[in-house]
């Protein structure tokens, strides 16, 4: 079941991965100078730290490797 917190993340992931996906074609189409690129960059690079669960998140017990 996915609470609020795992959906709030997987927004985040995918809004991180679409604007490094958006930098990679500005660059390569030449829409956008370097320093618009570097920020979009940088946006996503930290949208994905963002979506990255911390251990606080997670609960030990819910672990299929427990054998």
């Amino acid at each position: 079941m996915m609470n609020k917190r795992y959906i709030i993340a997987a927004i985040f992931g995918i809004l991180g991965f679409l604007l490094f996906a958006g930098a990679v074609g500005s660059m390569e189409f030449d829409d956008k100078g370097f320093g618009d690129v570097f920020v979009n960059i940088l946006i996503g690079a930290a949208l994905l730290a963002a979506s990255v669960p911390v251990s606080g998140d997670l609960k030990r017990g819910d672990n299929d490797d427990n054998g």
